[in-house]
């Protein structure tokens, strides 16, 4: 496994065109093979390291300890392999266990839960969707655009990288978007899908992401016996096997159900409307995401039809204040582009079945959604 870097952080809302900083360190190459044993991570902060930084951390654990069998075990500076986190000036992180006491850079600039749980995933073993060895299948790769001394590290194909048999997936928290260590503000990196133009990379561990760790330890194996049934492509959960990890979009013991706190709609042949806020006008920037959820069912046989008349959010790329996500598969394992111009929009949106999930994010001042949908 090799040490990646992430200092064009995902959430430094402030850097829409992140630039290289030739200060960086490069990163180490960790030994392959090395999952932490029992998938427990010691990790230990140093002792200046601020105490708000800690808590943003601790936020982005509970992105991993929440959906796979992984855990962190906190202030241990005495195990032999350990994780030690300070404040390096970057974002950064071995990939995986690769021995002895190890650095996790998490510094100014880093603060953003998204960014503490990109890096969290590195250090539980898991690579840069990026470098994966059938990348060139799915994403275009301009060299000429990535700043000097970024590519090998960050964009460099990695042989050696097991895919775990997960597709890949341009919603990935572990995939940089296309202007990371982009020069001039042109693109380093272009998805085959021209859905994901601007929006590549995830704000949460993605559902193939979370698969990617639970293979790396075998998490499923703490569940035996007999359970659920899952729906929409759902999996038992390894953190409670009575019930499924569920897909975006879905929830319930079994995954047919709502995710949790949604709005749930009925289409008709009639157009329907839908409006909603995220925040108030004089929020600050947050650490992280407040998220709204609509559900949209159209009777059997007939499809939803959505249209976007109305939205604003604050915008930086890569959509880092405040999105809208429109999922019109059934199968919403691989995501769905995320959006914060009206530029990008299409004129409507079809669902391939009966159902349509859309998810509205917002981390900085207030979001608007106005919508309008029916079935057809």
């Amino acid at each position: 496994m090799r040490g990646l870097i992430a200092v064009s952080t995902l959430l430094a809302a402030s850097l829409a065109f992140p630039s290289f900083n030739q200060s960086i360190r490069v990163a180490r190459q960790a030994k392959p093979n090395k999952a932490w044993p029992n998938a427990l991570i010691p990790i230990g902060f140093r002792s200046d390291y601020p105490q708000a930084w800690r808590n943003t951390l601790r936020e982005g654990i509970k992105l991993w300890t929440s959906t796979t069998c992984v855990r962190f075990r906190e202030n241990d500076v005495t195990s032999k392999d350990r994780v030690e986190v300070y404040d390096g000036g970057q974002c950064s992180s071995d990939v995986g266990r690769s021995g002895g006491k190890q650095t996790f850079s998490f510094g100014n600039g880093c603060q953003g839960v998204s960014t503490a749980g990109h890096e969290l995933g590195h250090a539980i073993g898991l690579h840069h969707m990026q470098v994966r060895p059938d990348r060139d299948q799915y994403v275009t790769i301009n060299k000429n655009n990535i700043h000097p001394g970024a590519y090998d590290i960050n964009f460099g194909i990695d042989r050696d990288t097991n895919t775990m048999g997960v597709p890949y997936d341009y919603s990935s928290l572990l995939h940089y978007g296309p202007y990371h260590f982009g020069q001039e503000g042109k693109p380093g990196m272009v998805p085959r899908d021209s859905r994901f133009k601007y929006s590549m990379g995830g704000i949460y561990p993605s559902f193939y992401d979370v698969m990617r760790a639970n293979k790396v330890y075998n998490c499923a194996a703490k569940c035996t016996g007999t359970g659920p049934r899952c729906l929409n492509n759902g999996v038992r959960d390894v953190n409670n096997c009575d019930q499924c990890f569920c897909p975006l979009g879905y929830g319930g013991k079994d995954c047919g159900g709502k995710p949790a706190g949604a709005t749930v709609v009925t289409a008709t042949s009639a157009e329907q409307k839908f409006a909603t806020t995220i925040g108030q006008p004089s929020d600050p920037q947050s650490i992280d995401y407040k998220i709204k959820h609509l559900v949209i069912n159209a009777p059997a046989g007939k499809r939803v039809q959505l249209k976007v008349t109305y939205f604003w959010v604050s915008f930086a790329l890569p959509c880092s204040y405040g999105f809208i996500e429109i999922y019109t598969k059934t199968d919403t394992r691989t995501g769905a582009a995320r959006l914060c111009k009206t530029e990008w929009l299409d004129p409507s949106y079809t669902s391939d079945g009966s159902r349509m999930y859309v998810r509205m994010a917002s981390r900085y001042m207030q979001s608007n959604f106005q919508l309008t949908y029916k079935a057809v």
